[in-house]
């Protein structure tokens, strides 16, 4: 299940998979569309984007997490950090992204932030005139970053956040993939301090439920690690 919302007269935000927990992102131009991550397998996010525009569509992943990059086939390929092309089934066609990358669109030019750290390959959208800052997972409020698993680094998503904090003068604006949406710079920052209290102060969770990870319940974010 799918559900869009027309966030500005460019940008539509679409929520998919079970409670809509995952979110993707649509950003209309003339002729051309992008859109950043494809939601869950077998979902409905290509017939939305269908919907919406009849134009071309060029995707751009955040990370290759299967809740962003799972509708994928309808699209036949994507732009995606070469970090987490192994993350992408052997038949979508990927076309690697890197650092300083510039993604325009329509009245938007995004620039490409690697963030590594909730994957190795993760990234974030920036359009410095507007102050819009499209995060992935990797900044949230009262979401949960996974940080479980073989492609989680906890020591790089630290210098990752540290890095956006760089920017956040800038940054008007964060739509994140999970969590409260829209968010302001300072959950930048919060995320940042609560990943030092589990990371660096080896702050204790609890085991979660049914998952092989422990939770951590910060203030404003939660890590699954």
């Amino acid at each position: 299940m799918s559900v869009t919302e027309k966030i500005t007269d460019s940008i539509y935000m679409i929520s998919d998979g079970e409670d809509l927990f995952v979110r993707a992102f649509l950003i209309t131009g003339e002729g051309r569309n992008i859109l950043i991550d494809t939601g869950v397998t077998r979902n409905g996010v290509y017939d939305e984007v269908k919907k919406i525009s009849a134009d071309p569509t060029e995707v751009y992943l955040t990370h290759g997490d299967i809740d962003h990059a799972g509708g994928l086939e309808q699209f036949g390929e994507c732009h995606v950090h070469q970090a987490d092309i192994h993350m992408i089934c052997s038949r979508i066609r990927t076309i690697p992204v890197n650092e300083g990358d510039k993604v325009s669109v329509g009245s938007f030019c995004f620039e490409v932030i690697e963030i590594p750290g909730h994957t190795n390959g993760s990234i974030a959208f920036f359009d410095k005139e507007k102050g819009l800052l499209i995060s992935g997972d990797t900044v949230q409020r009262n979401g949960a970053v996974f940080m479980f698993g073989k492609e989680r680094d906890p020591e790089k998503y630290l210098s990752s956040l540290k890095k956006l904090s760089g920017y956040t003068k800038d940054i008007n604006i964060i739509l994140p993939s999970h969590g409260e949406l829209p968010l302001a710079a300072s959950a930048v920052e919060d995320c940042m301090n609560d990943a030092f209290t589990l990371f660096r102060e080896n702050a204790d969770g609890a085991q979660h439920p049914f998952m092989p990870c422990r939770v951590f319940k910060g203030k404003t974010v939660s890590f699954y690690y």
